[in-house]
């Protein structure tokens, strides 16, 4: 008596039904814990990518509410604090980098505003 082939062993018929019927959520989460497992560079990479892009997203949210804040509550307190503890140490950060590292004079000129006609009359004389 000659039978067909068995479409699946009878231990794996479970395991498909069961694996449909999960959560896909949970699904999903494992999936993505694999992955941050097997790539934990590109998961820090990634990570990094993210909470910029959520830090700029509730900048764009909130930021003009939270100048407003520190304008009229913080302001007054904050700045002159600033500018006695803080500033000092920045300033010599940068006049240090200037020592050390000659670039960092070009990277202040590419954001230093210019005129029009400055910056016209220094590409004529390159070429």
């Amino acid at each position: 008596m000659a039978v067909g082939p068995r479409s699946a062993r009878p231990t794996a018929k479970g395991k498909k039904r069961a694996a449909r019927s999960d959560d896909m959520m949970d699904v999903t989460m494992r999936k993505l814990d694999k992955w941050l497992d097997r790539n934990p560079w590109q998961a820090i990479v990634v990570m990094v990518i993210l909470m910029v892009v959520i830090a700029f997203g509730l900048w764009n949210v909130f930021g003009s509410t939270l100048q407003w804040a520190y304008g009229k509550y913080l302001a007054e307190r904050v700045d002159p604090w600033l500018a006695a503890h803080v500033t000092p140490h920045f300033t010599a950060l940068w006049e240090l980098a200037r020592e050390k590292i000659p670039f960092v004079d070009k990277l202040k000129q590419l954001f230093t505003a210019r005129s029009v006609v400055e910056a016209a009359g220094e590409a004529a004389k390159e070429l």
